[in-house]
């Protein structure tokens, strides 16, 4: 019985573990004042991650902490053969979590859910996330990072 519950436990890992996503390699290209700690992205486990042309992906986007502000950007880009496009990227919420942001909020869980579109030519690529943290009209902070994909 207990060989049973093993195989079943290890079954239920190989199966569920790889969709609930899990910290994926990236590199920084450019944070200002934040540092990113940690990106999931859903139906991947390790880079390059391969993406669907049509299809929206949800990431997760953990920086060290956020200070006070009241707005962001976000704008994502692929880097494909030597070209560049813009991709739809959408925050849940105006600066990533509910805005204003008053106080100092450590490690927070930012999504992220970015759309491929059907045009996209195929192959490895690079997805950049920037995204821009605004307080009083004036910049207090941004993330750039760069996550290693494949388009099929």
């Amino acid at each position: 019985m207990q060989v049973f519950k093993i195989i079943l436990a290890i079954s239920f890992a190989i199966i569920f573990v790889p969709l609930c996503g899990a910290d994926i390699f990236f590199s920084d290209c450019g944070s200002e004042v934040i540092q990113v700690e940690a990106i999931h992205a859903d139906r991947c486990n390790s880079t390059p991650c391969f993406f669907s042309r049509g299809q929206a992906y949800n990431l997760t986007v953990i920086p060290d902490y956020l200070d006070s502000i009241d707005s962001s950007d976000l704008i994502a880009r692929v880097l494909i053969r030597g070209a560049e496009f813009e991709v739809t990227a959408k925050l849940n919420e105006a600066c990533g979590l509910p805005c204003p942001i008053e106080e100092r909020v450590f490690t927070p869980h930012i999504p992220v859910t970015i759309e491929l579109g059907i045009s996209l030519i195929r192959g490895p690529a690079d997805l950049t996330l920037n995204s821009t943290y605004w307080s009083g009209g004036m910049r207090r902070s941004r993330f750039c990072v760069q996550v290693g994909i494949v388009i099929y």
